[in-house]
């Protein structure tokens, strides 16, 4: 667990770097260039790690199109995040199929804790600019709302071939965040994201003839924008039950790949205690995956246009041995997708975690 006094005591500007503090996550964890890095836990390392689960506040960040995540557009405030979970080791029954390795899961302040005017400012040799504004304000009677904004630009070395120049990297993101009490038993949030992010840099190229590769220079665009809206609702048998929904949208444009992704989510969550030290939950979640690629002279996808998506249900009891102390958790998923085929029929396999 890093906390937000880790965080703020550490002295990083970006999520990427924050993860090298985390042990287990060290050794394999890298910035290739300014705007591209390898993480992952457990070894089992490169770009895209593809064993790896990220979420923000209970959105995935992970991208099935490429195998991993684009940490170059997965970013916020420092100051607004509460603290980092990692989990490292399989957790695929809990929490979904590519948590083979571990689970990542920011988790940011509530609007009430982030009221107030908060302005930081920043630069280093590599930093050039690290600028941050929020603004927090009451939203009627039982509620609190925060918006945000920040740039970044970041400059490495300059390369050796003058065709490509100095490498750089910028972020422009916004966003915001809405927390309502509806009633005592009810509550609302509210947040989104919208960012863009550019590199220029250049990328290692293999060919199939003499000299096998060259270095080709890249300027690489991420743009787009989330939208997540959860509804938590507790009852009076001491049960809790968890609505949440979100949007995302991404393209990156690169000289290797060019893609569009949008992914529609959605998911319930009910748990409550149960006899003596049990506590029984149960999950449903569905969600869909659209993706559209444009092909590139080194790399073309077949067919161009994609839609996918994964359901499933889980149960779980967690027992504890040693109230407050030691933990027994037991799940299974049920899930169904529509990744890959069996021998090339048409029927999306059924999958069950344990």
């Amino acid at each position: 667990m890093i906390t937000q006094k880790e965080l703020r005591r550490s002295g990083v500007t970006s999520i990427p770097e924050v993860l090298r503090l985390v042990p287990g996550v060290l050794g394999t964890t890298g910035r290739i260039i300014l705007s591209t890095w390898a993480i992952s836990a457990r070894g089992f390392n490169n770009v895209y790690a593809n064993k790896l689960l990220v979420m923000i506040d209970g959105r995935s960040v992970y991208s099935p199109v490429v195998g991993g995540v684009f940490w170059d557009s997965q970013d916020t405030l420092i100051e607004d995040i509460d603290r980092i979970q990692v989990l490292r080791g399989p957790g695929a029954a809990m929490w979904g199929a590519n948590a083979v390795n571990g689970v990542i899961n920011i988790i940011t302040k509530p609007a009430v804790r982030t009221q107030g005017t908060l302005v930081t400012f920043g630069s280093g040799t590599e930093d050039e600019a690290v600028i941050g504004v929020r603004q927090g304000i009451v939203a009627g009677s039982q509620g609190y709302f925060r918006i945000y904004g920040q740039e970044k630009l970041r400059t490495g070395a300059a390369a050796a071939d003058p065709r490509f120049g100095d490498s750089r990297w910028s972020m422009t993101q916004a966003g915001f965040r809405g927390d309502w009490t509806l009633r005592e038993s009810d509550a609302l949030t509210v947040q989104g994201d919208v960012y863009r992010s550019g590199a220029r840099s250049y990328d290692f190229i293999k060919t199939l003839t003499p000299p096998f590769g060259s270095m080709e220079p890249d300027r690489a665009e991420t743009w787009g924008g989330n939208l997540n809206a959860r509804w938590e609702h507790s009852h009076r048998d001491g049960g809790l039950s968890v609505i949440q929904t979100y949007f995302d949208s991404v393209q990156k444009d690169s000289a290797l790949i060019n893609v569009g992704v949008q992914t529609g989510d959605a998911e319930y969550q009910y748990r409550r205690p149960a006899i003596r030290r049990h506590e029984l939950s149960i999950g449903l979640r569905a969600w869909t995956i659209a993706d559209q690629y444009q092909g590139s002279k080194f790399i073309n996808v077949a067919p161009a246009d994609e839609r996918y998506g994964m359901q499933h249900v889980t149960l779980e009891d967690d027992y504890g041995v040693v109230l407050d102390r030691l933990t027994l958790s037991v799940a299974a998923r049920f899930e169904h997708n529509s990744f890959y085929r069996v021998d090339g029929s048409a029927d999306a396999p059924f999958a069950l975690y344990a």
